[in-house]
């Protein structure tokens, strides 16, 4: 299993975590940000088992390149 590495900048801040913060919290009364959020979560779960096989898709379906994940990027 391959560990996800997610950039912060020097304050602690990680765009990636923000999002998905602000989808978690949103997807609690809205079902479709709901089932965005979970097949986020699902997509990265794939990606720390089998890195290679899924970073080309994941890249271009979530546009990740710009949300600095260390293991896509």
């Amino acid at each position: 299993m391959y560990k996800i590495e997610v950039y912060e900048e020097e304050n602690g801040y990680s765009e990636l975590d923000n999002y998905l913060s602000g989808l978690k919290e949103k997807a609690q009364s809205n079902k479709d940000v709901r089932v965005l959020f979970n097949k986020i979560v699902a997509y990265i779960d794939m990606l720390a088992e089998k890195e290679n096989y899924y970073r080309g898709a994941l890249c271009k379906a979530f546009g990740w390149r710009n949300m600095g994940i260390k293991a896509i990027i």
